[in-house]
């Protein structure tokens, strides 16, 4: 197999393990951001590690398989990242403002208060531009 076939293919499965395609998010200033979704372990532990930017919005929305205090770590990371933490309902319950990329051990984990069903990771700043609060509902 060639290079360029390679290349295609790993880029075919990245794409396979994200998702069919974004999903749309609507937060409640309104604003719409295309997520990724990943669909597997894997993908789920990938994140968004390795990336040099992220695009205006957009981001990646993780769905975990059950209600848990999900631990967060900006492991490999290159940029800056804020974090939302969603119960069942979809009502933020944690925020972290530009949590930090870290490329060695130990990185920081960063933990909600209490247990979360979703977690949204957005370009840094998102936060604060959008009025992201504890208390409000994001739709998808």
């Amino acid at each position: 197999m060639g290079a360029g076939a390679a290349l295609a293919l790993l880029a075919a499965s990245v794409a396979w393990a994200a998702g069919p395609g974004p999903t749309r998010v609507t937060l409640p200033s309104g604003a719409v951001y295309a997520v990724e979704v990943p669909q597997t372990k894997e993908a789920r532990e990938r994140g968004l590690m390795f990336r040099p930017r992220l695009a205006p919005r957009t981001g990646m929305l993780f769905v975990f398989p059950a209600v848990d205090r999900h631990a967060i770590w900006m492991k490999n990371c290159l940029i800056a990242l804020d974090l939302v933490w969603l119960d069942d309902d979809k009502r933020v319950v944690a925020i972290e403002a530009g949590a930090p990329p870290c490329a060695k051990d130990p990185c920081p984990l960063y933990e909600p208060p209490i247990p979360s069903r979703y977690f949204l990771e957005l370009p840094a700043g998102a936060i604060q531009a959008e009025g992201l609060a504890v208390g409000k509902v994001i739709r998808f």
